[in-house]
């Protein structure tokens, strides 16, 4: 019993969808659009008959409110289609870096072996240039990092 419930269950579903269609736009293996529609009658008698039995037949008030209706979709439709070339243009942009700083910092280290200068697009560089070179020319003991001085050209 639980068998024949299970396969029924899915047989309806299986023909809930069957009428689905659907549209996709890929790019390099990607979904860029994914849009799923199902198949309707598009006109119901029972529906129509109780809608004409709540309004009326007013045929002015009808042609009104299908006005509205169509501005509404083809004003979506436009959103919709502005969102796509957005999405578009987003995932296709060209990586952009920022802005290079033009400002270069200098710093000095004094020891008892000599004087040794760094200058690098950040302080961090110029401290670690200078620190370089203190420790290829003399011992790394003598080379203290933390009386570095610095200022920005």
């Amino acid at each position: 019993m639980k068998k024949a419930m299970l396969l029924a269950v899915a047989l309806g579903s299986v023909m809930q969808n069957a009428g689905a269609e659907e549209f996709s736009v890929r790019m390099g293996g990607e979904k860029i659009i994914y849009i799923e529609t199902s198949k309707q009658d598009e006109f119901d008698r029972r529906d129509y008959d109780q809608y004409m039995r709540e309004r009326g037949y007013d045929y002015e008030s009808h042609y009104r409110a299908n006005r509205k209706l169509r501005e509404r979709v083809r004003n979506l439709e436009l959103a919709v289609r502005q969102l796509q070339d957005t999405v578009y243009d987003l995932q296709n942009a060209e990586p952009t870096l920022p802005p290079v700083s033009q400002t270069q910092y200098s710093c000095i280290l004094k020891t008892h072996k000599g004087t040794f200068t760094g200058i690098g697009l950040t302080q961090l560089e110029a401290t670690g240039k200078a620190a370089q070179q203190c420790e290829s020319k003399i011992d790394a003991f003598w080379c203290d990092i933390d009386k570095v001085k610095c200022d920005a050209n």
